[in-house]
């Protein structure tokens, strides 16, 4: 009890969150903007999976942006094959001109492409060995 009355004190408050449906109870200690901000409540409580649809278009529709955004970002590495080796190439020609030191350039951007081209697979063969290692 001690315990409880010094967390509250530090952390601000202690609320008994109670489920309307099926009457179950949760303690929350801290600010209750956090569990604001943490907490999605809705209005769908149905049996029927067509009154849940406005939720599971809201969710995939978030999952479709985090990849499409996931895929864009990734597109933007300097690696061989992907955007980034043609967006490098436009920034080294923008900053060293296009004058005497194009085998210079040409080196620079050669070299940041196969740095990044390792890096990748480097992360790639890590995610694989991490998931067969997970998934024994």
């Amino acid at each position: 009890k001690q315990w409880y009355q010094r967390r509250v004190r530090e952390e601000g408050y202690l609320l008994q969150i109670r489920h309307s449906v099926s009457d179950t109870k949760a303690l929350f200690i801290g600010d209750p903007s956090h569990l604001y901000l943490t907490i999605v409540v809705s209005d769908y409580s149905s049996q029927y999976f067509w009154r849940q649809l406005p939720n599971e278009i809201e969710l995939f529709m978030i999952y479709i942006v985090s990849l499409s955004g996931a895929l864009a970002i990734f597109n933007a590495v300097p690696a061989f094959y992907l955007d980034g080796q043609h967006m490098l190439d436009a920034f080294l020609e923008l900053v060293m001109g296009c004058s005497r030191r194009a085998s210079l350039r040409e080196n620079i951007s050669f070299g940041v492409q196969i740095f990044s081209t390792v890096l990748v697979g480097v992360n790639v063969v890590n995610a694989f060995v991490s998931v067969c290692i997970l998934y024994q």
